[in-house]
């Protein structure tokens, strides 16, 4: 919950073409701030206070600045003071929005400036959230929104005001518990689809604050909703625009490996000038069966093992294990292996062979070569037939493959097959490319309502946000 409130109060730069253009020094702010240079951010930033100190413009942007370090610090350095070096950033933006709120409220003040008010409203209403004061949090976020609200009456097409109503919208939908009780009574209440919309309105119509846009819509598709696909074009987006973020970069990489879109991702790894951390680096090489060059990367990140998280330390010594395993090499215990991963290396040692087989099958397929898929692999799969992990394992990613494809037909046939096989292992999986396919597909009523028990039943809450994409089968 502390992560889903904080998003809720965010109210980034929000400014109408005609009535607050962007000007050369707010766009270098722009490309400091999203390259991760914030140290000329805010330098530019502190002048502008200077220069125009009865507007809350530069304050806000000042606010806005330290979020983003909040996001960097929160990624990168030392694992162990992440925690406390994002909440000295948070005492830093509280340091920056009291001192701003309390000189500009009660002032008079135009339609541009309402707008960075809002924004200062919703940046110390975040910081409290983080501090679960509630009700300087709420009341914080209820002020941004008025303002937000009269600016938007007043001009329907300020498409830039419907960032931060967007962002409203769909977090307030997603607040649940006593948390949530306690915001509806409040006001704060959404709806998760005119969210969404507001947001693509915003991306597609207000060139001044598209990178807000396409940063919450990454972070809902992915983060809130367990879906690549959706956040993918955002990415993209960033990416060419953002070229030096490698924090946007690393996530966009890690996400296509999850979908098994090797194809959209080759050429940044064959470009040695791109900076590309070494654990997701041993993670595309491990997938493509290019071992040496995995382990080379994974040995680069274990030797800076402080800034590792836990569940990357994890992740490496399982796929360091698997890679000895595979090529008969005397095998590490390691310590940091999550149970499910002891268990799956158990039975791979049990049925080496067969995961030989398999998984050169799937070094394959991420190599790009698919042309005899279809006809060979369905015929003839790589699997023992009486084990229903290869099975499971089998369906799901024959089932993602035809969606990367788009064949709609089979990706749902093996969708299913993968879900009765082994549902605990890969229903998750099988039921987000099924979401998928029923966006594209119109699915019969019976199946529609058996995925939506089944996610329902296996507790899946972020791909029962993502299923409400899905036009329901009755209507026209």
């Amino acid at each position: 919950m502390r992560l889903l409130v904080p998003i809720l109060l965010s109210f980034l730069l929000k400014a109408h073409a005609e009535s607050l253009p962007l000007t050369p020094t707010d766009s270098l702010i722009f490309d400091h701030t999203f390259n991760l240079r914030f140290n000329q951010a805010l330098a530019i930033a502190r002048d502008g206070q200077k220069r125009l100190p009865d507007d809350p413009k530069y304050f806000f942007m000042e606010a806005a600045i330290h979020f983003s370090q909040r996001a960097f610090v929160s990624n990168t350095g030392p694992y162990k003071t992440r925690r406390a070096r994002r909440d000295s950033l948070m005492r830093v933006i509280l340091n920056t929005t009291r001192p701003a709120i309390r000189r500009f409220e009660g002032r008079p003040l135009n339609d541009s400036q309402k707008m960075f008010m809002a924004g200062l409203y919703g940046y110390q209403g975040r910081v409290y959230a983080e501090e679960e004061k509630w009700w300087d949090t709420f009341t914080n976020g209820l002020k941004g929104r008025r303002i937000l609200n009269e600016l938007h009456d007043k001009d329907p097409e300020n498409y830039d005001v419907l960032l931060g109503l967007g962002i409203f919208n769909y977090y307030s939908d997603r607040l649940s518990g006593v948390i949530g009780f306690v915001a509806k009574a409040l006001g704060f209440s959404g709806n998760r689809e005119e969210g969404i919309h507001m947001l693509k309105e915003c991306f597609t119509h207000a060139p001044l604050t598209r990178s807000e846009a396409a940063v919450t819509l990454i972070d809902i598709y992915d983060s809130y909703e367990n879906n690549e696909r959706g956040a993918r074009p955002y990415f993209e987006w960033m990416l060419k625009r953002y070229p030096q973020n490698r924090l946007i970069l690393d996530w966009y990489l890690n996400r296509m490996i999850n979908i098994a879109r090797f194809d959209l991702i080759h050429p940044f790894f064959a470009d040695s000038s791109v900076h590309i951390a070494p654990e997701t680096r041993g993670r595309y090489y491990f997938e493509l069966c290019r071992y040496d060059a995995a382990r080379d990367a994974y040995q680069q990140a274990l030797r800076h093992p402080e800034r590792l998280t836990p569940v990357q330390t994890a992740w490496i010594h399982y796929h360091l294990q698997i890679m000895d395993l595979l090529e008969g090499k005397p095998t590490t215990e390691y310590a940091e292996l999550l149970p499910w991963m002891r268990n799956d290396l158990k039975h791979f040692r049990e049925t080496r062979e067969d995961f030989k087989t398999f998984t050169a099958f799937k070094c394959r397929m991420a190599h790009g070569v698919f042309a005899d898929i279809v006809h060979t692999y369905s015929a003839q799969p790589p699997i023992p037939d009486q084990d229903p992990f290869y099975k499971g394992w089998f369906a799901f990613v024959m089932s993602t493959w035809h969606c990367n494809a788009q064949n709609w037909d089979n990706a749902e046939r093996f969708a299913w097959e993968g879900i009765r096989t082994l549902p605990q292992v890969f229903g998750g999986g099988c039921a987000k490319n099924l979401i998928y396919i029923y966006t594209k597909k119109k699915p019969s009523e019976s199946r529609y309502k058996r995925l939506k028990t089944f996610i329902k039943e296996r507790g899946f809450e972020k791909l029962l946000y993502q299923f409400r994409d899905i036009p329901h089968p009755n209507r026209r």
